[in-house]
């Protein structure tokens, strides 16, 4: 393949990840996710940053709940949302990411290396909030039950 070749290649495939980079962002826009607390008591809606948007108590059993619980349902919910969201937004990156793994292959191996950690950086924050809500999903959830049923 001659130089015309290849630099038409990268072209081609850097357009493709400017469109794939402008739908991922479009897509991650007009998204949310909305979580209950097991308990029902709470509702939480967070943006595909990952950012509180909405928090709502929906049976007025919060009237009746000490801080505490209120608390760990609100967080509950949160931490739920949370991590539902980052591995949408994980999902909705990955073809981004592949075009740039198709990208990097054109590159030097300390490139490809320079390239690999970058995206793993870009990435860590997501994984560490979808791990977050895998693990408090079992364990706070039981943390919060058995308060609510000490409570009644």
């Amino acid at each position: 393949m001659d130089i015309e070749e290849q630099l038409a290649k990268a072209v081609e495939q850097l357009r493709q990840t400017e469109q794939a980079a402008a739908q991922a962002q479009n897509q991650l826009g007009a998204m949310s996710e909305t979580a209950r607390s097991r308990d029902g008591s709470v509702e939480v809606t967070v943006s595909a940053q990952g950012r509180i948007e909405d928090i709502r108590f929906l049976d007025g059993r919060h009237r009746s709940m000490s801080a505490e619980k209120l608390s760990a349902a609100t967080m509950e919910a949160a931490d739920h949302a949370q991590a539902v969201m980052a591995r949408v937004v994980m999902e909705t990156l990955r073809p981004l990411t592949e075009l740039a793994d198709a990208l990097s292959a054109n590159t030097s191996e300390e490139g490809r290396e320079a390239a690999a950690d970058d995206w793993a950086r870009l990435f860590a924050p997501l994984e560490e909030t979808a791990a977050r809500g895998n693990v408090n999903e079992g364990r706070g959830s039981a943390r919060l039950r058995d308060e609510i049923h000490e409570g009644e």
